[in-house]
Formats: structure tokens, C-alpha cells, sequence
């Protein structure tokens, strides 16, 4: 008898736990701001994270950019990529929310609008690959991720272009 109470605390204990984890839900947004990257210059975006596996998820990045040039002033980046986690610890960890200092191979295509351009190429289209790497603050649990990305701008030529960003989860 004594076993089977100890049991049914136990299991009882660890259920509830469970409810509190850090893995509770999957986050799916997050705020950015980057220099260079998609955006020319400067952006503020909004990602979402469509879906999420044990190694990989997708982003669907929407922003609002500027130029700071007699082009256009202002810009629309927008991406699609696939997240790839490279050092895995543990498994069946969730991305963006699992372990702290992961590091994910992104991998996707984007695109640039501008707001007035003053030629008849008013769209930008690039591949993108990159590096990202979720952290936690000390203290606290809010998830927070920098990323360094290579865009190489198509203009009929290929031009080298990246650019650095830092993100918090909502």
C-alpha cells in the first residue's frame, strides 16, 4: 500500500511539473532589428515560425525597412527560410526553445519592395544563407538570438551583401 501512494505522488508530481517546463508551448514569434541583410540599411521585422520539428523550423520574416538614399526611402523586406539546429545536445528539443546556446544553419529566399522607385525594377530578389544562435538571459527566461546572414543581391550581376541582426522571442 505505501508503494502505490508513493507511486501516485510521484506520478502525480512529475504531471504537474510537466505543465511548468520550459518546453509548455512553442513560441512562435518573434521581433528583429537588422543592419544590412535583406533591408539595404536598416529594418525592424516580425517573424513567425510556421512549424517546428525536433532539428528544423521555418520563418516567414516580414519587415519595414530604410534606405536612407533618394531611391527610396523606405523598403518591404519579406524572407521564407529553413533553420536547421547544428549542435544538438538533447533530443526532442524544440526549436527556438530548447537548450540555450543553439546554433541553426539558415537557409531560404527573400525578397526587397520598394516603396517609390524611380526606375521599373522596383523588386529585389535574393537567396539567403546564414548562422543563427538562440541564447537565454541571465536571470530571466526571455530567448533572444543574434544572426549574421549572407544576401547576395541579384541585379542581373551578383553582388556580395550580408548583414547582422538581433531578435527577442514574444
Amino acid at each position: 500500500m505505501p508503494l502505490r501512494l508513493l507511486l501516485m505522488i510521484l506520478i502525480g508530481h512529475g504531471a504537474e511539473a510537466q505543465l511548468y517546463t520550459f518546453y509548455e508551448r512553442p513560441h512562435r514569434w518573434s521581433a528583429t532589428v537588422e543592419a544590412g541583410g535583406i533591408s539595404p540599411v536598416l529594418a525592424v521585422n516580425a517573424e513567425y515560425s510556421l512549424f517546428q520539428t525536433g532539428r528544423t523550423f521555418t520563418v516567414i520574416h516580414l519587415g519595414i525597412g530604410h534606405t536612407f538614399t533618394n531611391y527610396s526611402l523606405h523598403s518591404l523586406p519579406h524572407a521564407l527560410t529553413l533553420n536547421y539546429l547544428l549542435n544538438r545536445r538533447k533530443p526532442r528539443c524544440p526549436p527556438p526553445i530548447g537548450e540555450p546556446k543553439q546554433w541553426f544553419l539558415e537557409v531560404g529566399a527573400g525578397g526587397l519592395v520598394f516603396n517609390s522607385p524611380k526606375d521599373k525594377e522596383y523588386y529585389r530578389f535574393t537567396p539567403i544563407i546564414g548562422v543563427r544562435r538562440y541564447q537565454t538571459a541571465r536571470y530571466t527566461r526571455t530567448r533572444y538570438f543574434y544572426k549574421a546572414q549572407f544576401t547576395p543581391l541579384i541585379l542581373g550581376k551578383l553582388l556580395p551583401w550580408g548583414g547582422i541582426g538581433l531578435g527577442m522571442i514574444l
